[in-house]
């Protein structure tokens, strides 16, 4: 609260300020007309307790918020109001690395670690990106199954489930490559002389030396609460940043990188740190006092059993035996007390809810304290006043109940914080502005009727031109209108999307209701209310998955949960769900065909024939053409008239160009005309706004089956166009051949563009690496060769320009050794390539590049206002570094499109790499015919 806001609150409940400030405007106003402003003076009487009054609001006012948002059962709506605990509105779906490592850490028992590595290449920043390969240790209990027997179905489905969690919760255009290692355990054999003090016992110093040479080996990673982190010097937005996870929080600086170099030194540093360990003496590992190298595809395993013979314990140069179950039972101990599966239930989040008492809103009147002489109490004047004090004492009651209307309506709003701030849309008693009853004042019923009656007064018929039937209802009713209703709401909302720092544009709701409503009187303002409801109802979870790419692996036919594409269709204004067919509706043929009672309105009608009039209908005007128009229309064979064979009722509109979706929803491109062949029948006539030919679209017998088969028409158009409405995302990183495929290649380029060399064989991701690898490496080793010589090396494994001067080889070996030295590197560069159905396309094709695949003929989507609309709403909402391309597709397109994809998609999920990669092709091949 600010200072000026504090002292407007100290001041309106500051009694003699109010008093003062209250006589200064009386003065200011009145002058020397009214008294001299004493106690005696009943103005100030008045004044008094008017102010006394206002004390009261303000410090109602000034209650604890929680208070003023609690309800009367004692609760408070926690998601009418849109907050959202600090452990669902801070977390977010995972986007970096660590964030991956916790989710698979916090999902999958089996895996005591895990690293994720990006497949990028040394060489080219045009390699692929966004794919990541993983390496995963299993816990303790799981060794067992890599060394006794090895289970390759476990170790299978251990690699599946690790790609389908990544995949379900992937970013756009990333993805897991088939690239899972589970690490196997390498034996680390310790052999050491350790010097304990004396009367301590053995066994449990062996165990405390076991267990601190496995963390050190394996570290692993723990969980923490929340009150450790904050006692850590976290703060909450540090604590809640990434995934929320299952078992508490675990901080990204505990997520060390893989140490594949083991050295006895360090060793010997970690068994010393133990107090009661005196000296440690010929540590050795593996037989060897030199560190030792851990293969990239295993992981250090502590092997206790061979460890124990060469492991020796001393106290004052006597050698201590060890019961080696003890030293079991003592170390199995210590494992379970730091297993982050034993601390779950410790690390469940349990927000404190927010607590407040109910404190009503009521309004206790001022007229309960005025002294009994002014009799406006319950008690009134006395039975011997005339009829003239009695007026005079009514006409006071009424005159404060304006003042005491204002003050209640003030509590009433103040009481009604939990509506007024709320995300839900009541259709119910829709309202900004709240009113209550002045039923506390004495005697209120001699000073208005709450009831509807035959008598009526000058009261009365105002109420009644509100369209009010009592007091209470005038209060309710006219108290705002529903245009104010609806400004102030969408404020409202505003308001609390600004909360979450989320701006929404209603544009595509006021196209959709233009488009598709019909010409409904506000139809479009209480849309865009319950659209921007919606949105604020599952704003938590649309702004947690903002960047989530759909899960292609999930059972599901549809995108599941809310990701990218499930967010933009909400922002988009998309009434059918993500992953619908756009086509389905074209299955059966555009034909409307409706039973509808006929109502007499013979004589309507022929009044309606003879002139050109403008027509009420129950979606907007349509007119009618006179006899004379038709027959200018006839001679100037400027009509397609109906088929004969077509039966009464039934709309044909033949082929027509894709504009017809959208102009034929709007009624000024119908006529109705008399049948010149049966002169009790209607047509239905339409043409295309710039066009001169008229199209029979229907028959109809009579006038009002020619209004409601129009509406029926329009309906059918305008759910072709809705249930038509929607787009596909096509993530390129997707299409991409397995790295371990043998499809990669490379080129190398001059400073002035040239190719110098470019392999001849195809190969693996990896397998290229080597191959440059050892290219440079030989540009190296034989740069004092002659040229030929070194040619001759090359050619059988490379492709290189053949030139006469012999220059070629001259510039690769000068290319090469800028490229290595660093100068003009930007110049001299592998460009990586890839290899698709006997074509070379590059790789950089794959790296966050996504297509947009959108319909062309839905009304809305014909726009081109709209259409620059979306583009420009994807740009925006789009992660910055991802490239987009945008297609529209007509309805012949998006059907053999939709084939393609669906058959991608299924084998993609199948992970058939032979049909996946037939498929790929197939769709690849299309979109590169769209360009």
């Amino acid at each position: 609260m600010t200072e000026q806001s504090r002292t407007e609150q100290s001041r309106a409940m500051d009694f003699d300020f109010l008093r003062r400030e209250g006589t200064r405007l009386l003065q200011k106003m009145s002058g020397e007309e009214w008294s001299d402003y004493n106690l005696h003076d009943p103005g100030v009487t008045i004044l008094e307790y008017l102010c006394f009054a206002i004390t009261d609001l303000a410090y109602r006012t000034n209650f604890d918020i929680a208070d003023l948002l609690t309800q009367k059962d004692g609760t408070i709506d926690y998601q009418g109001n849109s907050f959202i605990k600090p452990a669902e509105v801070l977390s977010s779906n995972a986007v970096t690395i660590k964030d991956f490592r916790k989710i698979l850490l916090d999902e999958i028992p089996e895996i005591f670690n895990v690293w994720i590595h990006s497949v990028n290449s040394r060489f080219s920043s045009d390699s692929i990106k966004g794919l990541y390969k993983f390496y995963i240790q299993v816990g303790r209990d799981y060794v067992p199954l890599l060394t006794e027997g090895k289970d390759p179905a476990w170790q299978m489905e251990l690699k599946k489930n690790v790609q389908r969690l990544f995949v379900s919760n992937r970013n756009l255009c990333e993805d897991a490559s088939n690239q899972v290692y589970i690490l196997q355990p390498q034996d680390v054999v310790v052999n050491a002389r350790v010097v304990i003090n004396q009367d301590t016992q053995p066994e449990n110093i062996m165990a405390v030396i076991y267990y601190k040479i496995e963390k050190f080996l394996n570290p692993g990673v723990r969980y923490y609460t929340e009150k450790e982190l904050l006692n850590r010097g976290y703060t909450f937005d540090e604590i809640y940043s990434g995934p929320l996870l299952k078992g508490g929080f675990i901080p990204d600086e505990d997520l060390k990188p893989r140490n594949l170099w083991i050295d006895p030194a360090e060793l010997v540093r970690v068994i010393s740190t133990i107090r009661e360990v005196v000296v440690v003496q010929d540590l050795t590992i593996n037989g060897s006092a030199s560190p030792i190298s851990i293969d990239p595809l295993n992981f250090p395993y502590f092997n206790i059993e061979k460890s124990r013979k060469g492991f020796h314990v001393f106290s004052d140069e006597f050698e201590l035996s060890v019961k080696q179950s003890l030293l079991d039972d003592m170390l199995h101990n210590l494992r379970e007390r730091s297993d982050k599966r034993y601390i779950h239930s410790f690390n469940e989040i349990v927000a404190k809810d927010l607590q407040g008492t109910y404190k009503g809103g009521e309004y206790h009147s001022v007229q309960h304290v005025f002294p009994a002489i002014y009799g406006i109490g319950e008690q009134g004047l006395s039975g011997s006043e005339n009829a003239l004090h009695l007026a005079y004492s009514k006409q006071l009651k009424a005159y404060l109940m304006f003042f005491e209307q204002i003050m209640a309506d003030y509590l009433a709003q103040v009481n009604s914080l939990n509506e007024l701030f709320s995300n839900k849309i009541s259709s119910a008693a829709p309202k900004t502005y709240y009113t209550q009853a002045l039923s506390d004042v004495p005697r209120f019923s001699e000073m208005v009727n709450d009831h509807p009656g035959k008598n009526k007064g000058s009261w009365r018929e105002y109420f009644d031109d509100l369209s009010a039937d009592s007091y209470s209802d005038f209060l309710k009713k006219g108290a705002e209108s529903r245009e104010v209703y609806f400004d102030r709401k969408n404020k409202m909302l505003d308001h609390l999307l600004a909360r979450f720092n989320e701006v929404v544009t209603t544009y595509p709701v006021q196209l959709f209701d233009k488009l598709y409503g019909k010409n409904q009187k506000g139809l479009s303002a209480e849309n865009e209310l319950k659209w921007k409801s919606g949105i604020l109802l599952d704003i938590n979870k649309l702004s947690h998955s903002r960047s989530l790419g759909f899960n292609y692996l999930s059972a599901e036919k549809k995108t599941a949960g809310y990701d990218f594409i499930e967010r933009m269709y909400h922002l988009l204004y998309i009434k059918s769900k993500p992953g619908k067919s756009l086509v389905q509706v074209f299955t059966n043929e555009l034909k409307v065909e409706r039973s509808i009672d006929d109502v007499s309105e013979a004589a309507q009608d022929k009044k309606h024939s003879k002139t050109e009039a403008a027509v009420e209908s129950g979606i907007r005007k349509i007119r009618i053409l006179t006899k004379k128009k038709l027959q200018e229309i006839l001679e100037k064979n400027n009509i397609k008239e109906y088929p004969a064979d077509q039966g009464q009722g039934s709309a044909v509109f033949g082929h027509q160009p894709v504009s017809f979706l959208k102009h034929a929803l709007n009624i000024d491109n119908y006529r109705l005309a008399n049948d010149q062949q049966d002169q009790d029948s209607y047509l239905l006539l339409y043409h295309e706004p710039e066009g001169h030919s008229w199209l029979t679209v229907n028959r109809y017998d009579s006038y009002s089956q020619a209004i409601k088969g129009l509406d029926t028409i329009i309906d059918l158009l305008i759910k072709t166009s809705t249930d038509s409405e929607g787009f596909y995302l096509i993530e390129h990183i997707l299409l991409r051949p397995l790295i371990t495929s043998e499809n990669f290649g490379f080129r190398f380029y001059n400073e002035n563009n040239q190719v110098l060399l470019e392999s001849r064989f195809w190969t693996t991701f990896e397998q290229r690496e080597q191959k440059i690898t050892d290219l440079i490496r030989l540009v190296r080793k034989n740069s004092m060769l002659a040229p030929e010589k070194l040619k001759e090396g090359l050619s059988s494994e490379y492709k290189m320009p053949a030139r006469t001067d012999g220059t070629d080889m001259k510039d690769l070996m000068s290319g090469i050794k800028m490229y290595i030295q660093g100068q003009k590197r930007g110049q001299c560069r592998f460009e990586m390539i890839l290899k698709r159905d006997g074509k070379v396309i590059l790789e950089d094709d794959f790296n966050f590049r996504m297509s947009v695949i959108l319909p062309e003929w839905p009304a809305r989507f014909q726009d081109k206002v709209f259409q620059e609309f979306i583009t420009e709403l994807f740009r925006v909402r789009t992660p910055a570094h991802i490239r987009l391309k945008f297609y529209w597709l007509n309805i012949h397109q998006m059907t053999v499109f939709e084939e393609m994809n669906a058959n991608w998609l299924k084998e993609l999920k199948l992970n058939n790499e032979n049909e996946e990669r037939v498929a790929c092709s197939n769709l690849s091949y299309f979109l590169e015919t769209l360009d």
